[in-house]
């Protein structure tokens, strides 16, 4: 015989709509002589396990131990809960601290103790504690202004990220030797730059002249060496110039450590590539380059020569300042970066000195220090 239970229900009984009253004759599940089966009318066992987690309690106690109604477990609420813990904890510090109970006196007390702490403060202090008052009044004053310039540098600083996912696209950077790939070297691409950790020397530079004839129309921009860790020396006048005559189109070249790279490669250079606005030729402080006068003379005798340069950088070069500023007054569009650990490394614009760098570990690559008056830049000159 089938050992299953049925349930006897009492059909004269009214009946409800909770679950504990409506049932059913259903059967139960077979149990075995073995089971855990408890018959009717008998109590189930108190369990000594611990209970489970319940989850719709921890939903109604605030992060703070607060106790929060169901319906008050919205992220508003608990945010209001918490603010108000603060208060309370902040309130309860400054009980601690001697503030009066009474909500009358509390003002009287915080006003008395904002002139203790005024009176206590240094005068460097106070003229803190201005500045800032007055610069929170303008930031009030001219709140809506302050918020179009925010709204216009977000729109510029999301136009500059789209344009920088294009130039990554349009590049082809090589960061060490295991990387190089002529193959890389397809139309479609503008910027090549062979990074610090690249040994750089002419076969490289012959490799991107010999490339794709439509590749070497569309290069704009080339890049190589590194002054921090002194790589490009080895790069040639004949490196550079066969990248110069195959890439007629460049608009910047530079040869950061290119201590070989001399007058007669950078005037050809200038010639080749009339749209070259950049040309940055650097040393090191413990190795100077060959660049000399040669190439500011030449520049001073033919105004047709680099017409379009705007910036030279000649660092750690031997030029002489004073033919530096006769060519910055005889070009005042041209920026020219010049100079040494000795005589200090400088922006000539319009003929003056505007600009001091620091000169970090020899390297090439300066903060601007800040900027000075044309009679700091005399004296310097008489230096």
């Amino acid at each position: 015989m089938d050992s299953t239970y049925v349930m006897d229900v009492d059909m004269d009984a009214p009946t409800t709509s909770t679950a504990s009253n409506t049932m059913t004759s259903q059967p139960f599940p077979h149990h075995s002589a073995t089971s855990d089966y408890i018959p009717l009318g008998v109590s189930e066992p108190q369990s000594t396990h611990p209970p489970k987690h319940n989850i719709s309690s921890a939903m109604e106690a605030g992060p703070l131990g607060e106790s929060i109604p169901p319906q008050a477990t919205s992220k508003e609420s608990l945010k209001a809960a918490r603010d108000a813990e603060r208060k309370r904890n902040r309130q309860a510090a400054l009980l601690k601290k001697g503030m009066p109970s009474d909500p009358a006196l509390q003002e009287e007390w915080h006003r008395t103790r904002k002139e203790q702490g005024l009176a206590s403060m240094t005068p460097s202090q106070r003229d803190f504690l201005a500045r800032k008052q007055e610069d929170k009044a303008w930031r009030e004053e001219h709140k809506t202004e302050i918020r179009r310039a925010r709204r216009e540098r977000k729109k510029l600083r999301v136009r500059a990220e789209a344009a920088g996912k294009v130039e990554a696209r349009c590049c082809i950077f090589f960061h060490t030797m295991d990387q190089w790939d002529p193959s890389m070297f397809e139309p479609g691409k503008v910027y090549v730059r062979l990074h610090s950790g690249f040994d750089v020397d002419d076969s490289h530079l012959f490799a991107i002249a010999d490339a794709h004839p439509v590749f070497c129309a569309e290069l704009e921009k080339v890049e190589v060496g590194s002054v921090q860790v002194k790589l490009g020396s080895k790069v040639t006048d004949a490196g550079a110039l066969a990248v110069a005559r195959s890439c007629p189109n460049l608009v910047s070249l530079t040869f950061n450590f290119g201590v070989q790279v001399s007058d007669q490669a950078c005037i050809e250079i200038l010639r080749t590539c009339e749209d070259l606005d950049t040309l940055t030729v650097t040393g090191h402080d413990s190795q100077h380059g060959v660049i000399t006068d040669a190439l500011i003379k030449a520049l001073l005798e033919d105004p047709g020569l680099g017409e379009n340069l705007e910036t030279l950088v000649l660092v750690h070069q031997d030029v002489t300042r004073a033919l530096v500023e006769q060519l910055s007054k005889a070009r005042p569009e041209l920026e020219i970066i010049e100079g040494n650990r000795q005589v200090q490394i400088v922006t000539w614009e319009n003929g003056a000195i505007v600009r001091i760098h620091l000169l970090s570990k020899g390297c090439a690559v300066f903060a601007d220090y800040g900027r000075i008056t044309p009679v700091d830049s005399e004296m310097m000159i008489d230096d």
